[in-house]
């Protein structure tokens, strides 16, 4: 059996966390995330092919959101037929987000609740936005580059994702004209080619033992990357 023949039998998955508040979203804004949503589905698919371990069918994109860190971006996310996750640290943060502003993004969101105690302690809001991390691809943000936006939440979150060498876009709400990429602390005007080769890297199998390295540095979803592992064992006990 070649190793082509191993791997073709996964879905494909890629996880995105999304953050900042949803009273900052314009038209315009509106905008340009759906022509990032698009650019990125479009490149995901690229990538969905036997060659990389994946079954051929339709790719999921899965997207954390939080009571604590926004819901920015939800609704494009819904719109789009990505698979929405509200990341809650406890039930009563869940109940205090349930209004009627809300109800729909709740609708279609399946809850993810935990039992943090200490609401809206900063504590609190740390491990939440590091869980979310932890289990994102990258990260959309809404964000205008200080320490003390949103109450510090986002900056968090941009100190966390170098720790799991999470990319992050973010969008200034005051310079919307201009969309950042960050990538380990090291940040630059974003363009679709360093989102291209990212998503590559990330899911691409090639027979390039650098690349395989690299991709092994990224959490892609816990199904694939236990069957890579397992594959690579057998491959090195065979040696």
């Amino acid at each position: 059996m070649n190793n082509e023949e191993k791997h073709i039998d996964s879905v494909m998955y890629s996880n995105i966390s999304i953050l900042g508040n949803q009273s900052l979203a314009t038209d315009l804004l509106s905008f340009k995330v759906n022509q990032f949503f698009e650019s990125l589905t479009n490149l995901i698919e690229k990538e969905n092919i036997p060659k990389n371990g994946f079954d051929g069918s339709k790719a999921v994109i899965q997207c954390f959101f939080s009571p604590i860190t926004g819901s920015v971006f939800s609704e494009q996310c819904i719109q789009n037929k990505y698979k929405t996750f509200c990341i809650s640290p406890n039930e009563i943060c869940t109940k205090n987000w349930q209004n009627e502003e809300n109800k729909k993004t709740l609708e279609y969101s399946e809850l993810v609740e935990f039992d943090i105690p200490d609401l809206y302690s900063q504590r609190t809001t740390s491990q939440t936005i590091e869980w979310m991390i932890a289990q994102s691809d990258l990260l959309l943000a809404l964000w205008d580059g200080s320490e003390e936006f949103f109450d510090g939440k986002i900056w968090n979150a941009i100190q966390l994702s170098s720790k799991f060498s999470v990319p992050i876009i973010w969008i200034n709400p005051t310079q919307l004209e201009i969309v950042y990429w960050s990538e380990n602390k090291l940040q630059e005007i974003y363009n679709v080619s360093l989102l291209e080769k990212y998503i590559h890297t990330l899911f691409s199998l090639d027979n390039n033992e650098d690349n395989k390295m690299i991709q092994e540095a990224f959490y892609i979803d816990l199904y694939s990357s236990i069957k890579c592992n397992k594959d690579r064992k057998a491959k090195s006990e065979q040696m």
